[in-house]
């Protein structure tokens, strides 16, 4: 595997762990994590492993975008934005398409974008402990790309709410809704629950299990492309609206955002 800035991907067995590794900064994802996740996933596809491990270092998944990540954006035209959006659609698609079962483990928490990653993943498991959220209107922005991924997993019922409210929610809750699949005690428990999941992924016919889920994605969960178009059209759209510059200003300057009714 190669040598990356923000990750470490390393072959475990007859598997994979790509760890999101920016545990100063709660794993939040910047450019280079975004590109450096996207390329490996892609290598992934050409791979002769059988699953792949998606984690955080430290203890905390990852906290959504990165700050000076978003300072950057706050002085972007539609197109810039449309183009941003376009790079996280490819890292979310990167994960939701590789042919191997990829498992998601989460602790501490995961905000906005954070969700994306877990709901393009197969199988998810979450320390009990574990805080989740789709923040994003909080700052005056949309969960546009994330919904792509998020509302087939979680139902439009669940998303009505926790789209709309920003509301901290719990790893059970996060269980209920489809999110996650399974709440475990402890990190010493999380690594349990991953080992039996690889276990029982080895157990399978390694052709079988990749024409399964080809045969899930295709026949019933397909990725529309018209679904995705509109959602990175709209959040582009948002980000240059006043309402998306005071939010992101507030949340800079670490006050509360001054809306117009």
């Amino acid at each position: 595997m190669k040598n990356f800035e923000t990750l470490n991907v390393e072959t475990e067995g007859r598997g994979v762990k790509v760890t999101l590794n920016r545990p100063q900064f709660r794993n939040a994802l910047n450019r280079v994590m975004i590109s450096e996740l996207t390329s490996s996933f892609e290598e992934l596809h050409r791979s002769e492993a059988r699953y792949v491990f998606l984690q955080g270092e430290g203890d905390f998944f990852c906290a959504g975008a990165d700050i000076q990540w978003m300072r950057e954006s706050k002085n972007y035209m539609y197109e810039e934005n449309y183009q941003d959006a376009e790079t996280l659609v490819s890292l979310f698609e990167a994960i939701f398409r590789c042919p191997l079962p990829v498992i998601a483990l989460i602790q501490g928490g995961a905000f906005g974008g954070a969700l994306g990653l877990i709901a393009a993943s197969d199988i998810a498991i979450a320390e009990g402990s574990a805080k989740f959220s789709f923040s994003e209107v909080k700052l005056g922005l949309i969960p546009a790309v994330v919904s792509a991924f998020a509302i087939p997993k979680i139902g439009i019922s669940a998303a009505r709410r926790l789209f709309l409210t920003s509301a901290l929610f719990s790893a059970e809750e996060a269980k209920a809704i489809g999110l996650i699949h399974q709440v475990v005690s402890s990190t010493g428990a999380l690594k349990e629950a991953a080992a039996k999941v690889a276990d029982e992924i080895l157990a399978g016919g390694p052709r079988a299990i990749r024409e399964t889920k080809r045969l899930l994605l295709e026949e019933y969960a397909p990725l529309s492309e018209r679904r995705v178009k509109n959602c990175v059209d709209a959040i582009a759209a948002i980000r240059v609206a006043e309402e998306a510059q005071e939010g992101l200003s507030a949340f800079l300057e670490k006050r509360p955002p001054r809306w117009k009714q």
